[in-house]
């Protein structure tokens, strides 16, 4: 068997805890001890997914090579096809399967396929007696696996759908930011134009011998005002573009590494600089300069950049002049992180689905409801944390945040 090398899908605990529920049911429905939903792992198979039942005898995580011509579900996922052993006791071609070992000597199995066609794993049931399945049973098993097929596609769909509201961000973030670089670009070209006219004007009063000590002096004051005018632009241009650029390094790159949370906290605020002033809101952060974190930083950059794009998309709505201040402390390995604007805060009615994929409050005007959730997933999965909202009506919004860096 050609070896499969490709990495598993990572799969959403809310699937997993609903595929649990599947093979707690399977047991029941086909009377046998065992139900398993396997995925393939590189070359092995490991057990995903077991039913809680007490007589099953399977491990979750244990692992099968792929290479075993004497596994029942090697033969699914060769053949993607489903199979039935009614004895493996009594059959030559299945009598030395490492199932057996666990007194497991009847198999009726199932692939599921991914969103591709390849095969993500299996579903079978397992028991320790001779059983025949009724075609009703074999229909069953079939429309068990095409369901937890759907709920993959569903994820792939979803998954890509946090790629494009990504892309959307770091998209409004180069917008923003070439807008700010605009500025102090255009004020450095027309300062060295203006350089070069005096340069140009002192040079023809020199060659026709017109040049007085007054003329020199005012030469050197102008010049020496616009060589600090453009050499704080281009400072500021260079500042802006170092930021943008660790910040879009970072939303690319998926390895940890150590960052200074105020330093890096102001770098996030600045490359959104363009839209917080359009919107003439002040963002304090307090934080103390001697705070790291070792964590994947594009994540956490994800996660303040979704907060303030909420604050200014719905909060200062149809309000300027607010604030919004960002608090951060460290307690031994955990990040916590308390960030309130006093905009348009948020009804009660709403405040429990704030969380809610495609859930906004904003979809005539082309909000995709995937922003705070996108928020709490990073939040969940990627840090091991939390996060929790309180809001005032007309007045405030919270959010309180625990991140723990060694996730």
């Amino acid at each position: 068997m050609k070896d499969t090398l490709k990495e598993p899908l990572v799969i959403d605990e809310d699937i997993r805890k609903k595929w649990q529920k599947f093979t707690n049911l399977l047991v029941s429905l086909f009377d046998v001890p065992s139900a398993l939903i396997m995925q393939i792992n590189k070359n092995k198979l490991h057990v995903f997914v077991k039913s809680q039942n007490k007589e099953n005898p399977y491990i979750l995580g244990n692992e099968e090579g792929l290479q075993n011509p004497n596994l029942f579900c090697r033969q699914v996922i060769l053949s993607k096809k489903s199979l039935y052993v009614k004895n493996a006791l009594k059959d030559k071609k299945w009598k030395e399967s490492p199932d057996t070992n666990l007194n497991m000597i009847n198999y009726l199995g199932h692939p599921i396929f991914d969103r591709n066609g390849e095969v993500f794993g299996t579903i079978c049931v397992l028991s320790s007696e001779e059983r025949e399945y009724s075609q009703a049973q074999l229909s069953l098993l079939e429309e068990f696996s095409n369901t937890l097929e759907d709920d993959l596609h569903c994820k792939y769909k979803q998954d890509r759908l946090l790629e494009l509201e990504k892309m959307a961000s770091l998209g409004k973030r180069v917008a923003g930011i070439t807008h700010e670089i605009n500025t102090p670009l255009g004020i450095s070209v027309t300062g060295i134009s203006h350089f070069l006219e005096l340069n140009q004007n002192l040079h023809d009063k020199f060659v026709k011998e017109e040049m007085s000590e007054e003329d020199f002096v005012c030469f050197m004051n102008t010049t020496e005002e616009l060589g600090k005018l453009i050499f704080s632009n281009l400072k500021k241009a260079n500042v802006l573009l170092k930021s943008f650029k660790q910040i879009s390094l970072d939303q690319s790159n998926e390895e940890k590494r150590v960052f200074n949370l105020k330093k890096y906290l102001e770098e996030i605020v600045l490359s959104l600089s363009s839209e917080i002033k359009k919107k003439k809101i002040e963002v304090e952060i307090n934080c103390e300069s001697k705070l790291h974190m070792y964590a994947n930083a594009g994540l956490f950059s994800q996660i303040i950049t979704n907060l303030i794009i909420n604050s200014i998309k719905h909060g200062f709505k149809n309000k300027k002049d607010g604030k919004i201040t960002i608090n951060c402390t460290k307690e031994e390995d955990k990040v916590l992180l308390s960030y309130f604007d006093n905009g348009a805060g948020i009804k009660k009615e709403n405040l429990g689905r704030i969380f809610d994929t495609f859930f906004s409050t904003n979809k005539k005007e082309g909000g995709s409801g995937l922003g705070l959730s996108i928020t709490k997933n990073i939040i969940l999965k990627d840090f091991a944390g939390s996060i929790s909202c309180t809001s005032s009506e007309n007045e405030k919004t919270e959010f309180k945040i625990e991140l723990n860096e060694t996730a």
